[in-house]
Order: structure tokens, then sequence, then C-alpha cells
């Protein structure tokens, strides 16, 4: 009788122990990260990218406690029902991600690609939601407190409002069939940014999940020159914070756009605080667009793609960075 009382303690205790580890308190671990790019898990016995295990060491090293690993799963999938996924894929992003807890780090595993998606979620939504279902099963085994599964890394098109809400409402749902406390993160549409958080909608009863925000405010600022990008950033020379020495003039696409124009004047002319490109413009987005709609909607909320990219200065992305 002692000893099947002794059990069943030990069996609560586990399961508590399990169970207890809530969206808020993973969130608040995660702590400060890193995002790694490109297709790190490849075919081969290597890693792709240039990443090797040494790389999550030195990232432990860093200060740093999570990672964001870009993960093809469409592309190693079959195109027609059931959609499954390569056996021996599922296997290396397995082994990958155990050697990413060994160094003491947590590791976000974000859906990455999948195009067809977003931009025709109709034809791809079951496609999607059975792919969840089989990554839930074949990584079943890797603990739910440590590795944190992402929906979608960048929804836009098709993936927004009421589309992306129901497609968000039945892959948790198939996630949750399989692994019921996995910790899952899902962005807003608009490719995860700030404004589109106000079009989310997150089923009350859905536990274990954090919302994840990408921030790069002022766009314009952070993604001056970006390759690839509309003539509106391919304005130069903007230093952090405004207002700049010289008034920046900017391309004529500028004209095009009112949100663009008000920028710039707004740039070249504010001083201090009221400076679109200052430490008080970012606390005021954090504060209107984040703290407020986690405490309406009591989500935790976790900032990813935080950075400025490199054809800004360098002493411009330090000093944004540090605001």
């Amino acid at each position: 009788m002692k000893l099947a009382i002794f059990w069943a303690l030990i069996l609560v205790l586990f399961v508590a122990k399990t169970i207890g580890q809530s969206a808020d308190e993973v969130n608040r671990r995660l702590g400060k990260g890193i995002i790694l790019e490109g297709k790190i898990v490849t075919e081969g016995d290597s890693l792709g990218e240039g990443v090797t295990d040494e790389t999550f060491k030195a990232i432990k090293n860093a200060g740093l406690n999570h990672v964001r690993i870009p993960i093809q799963w469409s592309e190693h999938s079959a195109a027609s029902a059931p959609f499954t996924i390569e056996p021996k894929y599922i296997a290396r992003v397995e082994a990958m991600t155990k050697n990413i807890l060994n160094t003491g780090l947590s590791a976000i595993l974000t859906f990455n690609g999948f195009d067809d998606l977003c931009w025709r979620p109709d034809a791809n939504f079951q496609r999607f939601v059975s792919l969840w279902t089989q990554i839930a099963r074949g990584l079943i085994n890797l603990p739910s407190s440590t590795v944190i599964f992402e929906l979608f890394k960048a929804p836009c098109g098709g993936l927004e409002g009421d589309k992306w809400n129901f497609i968000i409402e039945k892959s948790l749902e198939a996630i949750r069939k399989v692994s019921p406390n996995r910790i899952v993160s899902v962005l807003p549409g608009g490719w995860g940014k700030i404004w589109a958080l106000n079009q989310l909608r997150i089923p009350s009863n859905a536990q274990n999940v954090i919302v994840t925000v990408r921030f790069d405010e002022p766009v314009l600022f952070t993604h001056q020159g970006a390759p690839n990008y509309p003539g509106v950033f391919q304005t130069k020379g903007l230093v952090w914070p405004g207002p700049p020495q010289r008034r920046i003039e900017p391309v004529s696409d500028v004209n095009k756009e009112e949100w663009a124009r008000n920028f710039f004047e707004n740039y070249n002319t504010k001083q201090g605080d009221e400076n679109p490109a200052s430490a008080k413009a970012i606390e005021n987005l954090f504060t209107w667009n984040i703290d407020n709609w986690a405490k309406r909607n009591k989500r935790p909320i976790n900032v990813a793609d935080w950075g400025v990219l490199p054809t800004v200065d360098q002493q411009s992305r330090l000093r944004w960075a540090e605001a």
C-alpha cells in the first residue's frame, strides 16, 4: 500500500511538472535569442549554412537562451495526400534539436517556406494541418518546455484576418490531439508585424500559446536601401536617432505614399522624443501595440526579428538596439 502511494505521488509530481510549464513561464525563460536563416537542416550528414554543433555552443556561450531554426517541412513532404514527410528529415530535425538542448539552449522550430500557403491558402490548408499533425507526432519525445513549435515564420499574402485565424485554430487542434502540452508560437498576419496584432484571434480556450511578433520599426530606417524592396525603401543615409544634421531628401517614390512622406517630414524636423527615430517612439510602439494587446488578450508575447539591416551604418544600428 505504501509503495502504491509512493508511486502515485511520483506520478502526480511528474504530471504537475510537465503540465506546469505555462506559456508565460516558458516565454520568460526564452529571454534573448537568435534567429538562424536559410536551410539549416539538410539531407546530408551535416547542417547547412555553415552551421555546426559548435555554432550552438557559441550561441550559448554568448549569453543567449534560445535559437530559432527555420524548418522547410513542405519541401520534404509529398505534394498529394496524405502529404507524408520524409522520415529521414524528421529524424534529422530531432537529432539537431537534441544537440541544441544539450548546450542548454531552448529551441524554437519555425515552419519556413511553403509560399503556396501564403498565396493559395484554400488549396493548401489541408496539407498544412496534416504536416503539423505529423510534426507533432514525429517530435513527440522532445521536451515540451524547451522545444517550441512555431506555426509559420512569415504569414503573408492571403494569411490574414479571418482566413489566417481559422488556419491557426485548426492547426492548434491538430497539434493538441497529439501533443496537448506543447508550447506553440503564433504570429499575426502581415509578416508578423505588430500592426497586425489587432487582426489576430486565438481561441479563448487555446492553452500553451505564445504570440510572436517581428519588430523592425521604424521600417524606413531599419530597411533603408534593402535589396529587392520597393522604391519607397531606397532612401539611404538615415541615422539614429533623428533628426539628422543635414536634411535627408527622400527618393521620388516616397511622394507616392502618405505614410512615408509623413515619416520623412517628421524625421527631418522633429526634435527629441517627438522624432519617429527616437527611443520614445519605440517605447510608444511597444506600449500601444504590444503591451496593451497582451494585457487585453492575456497572452504572452515574444519579440523576434529584432534588428536592423546591414545597409544601415554600424553606429546607428548599435544606438537603435540600445534604444
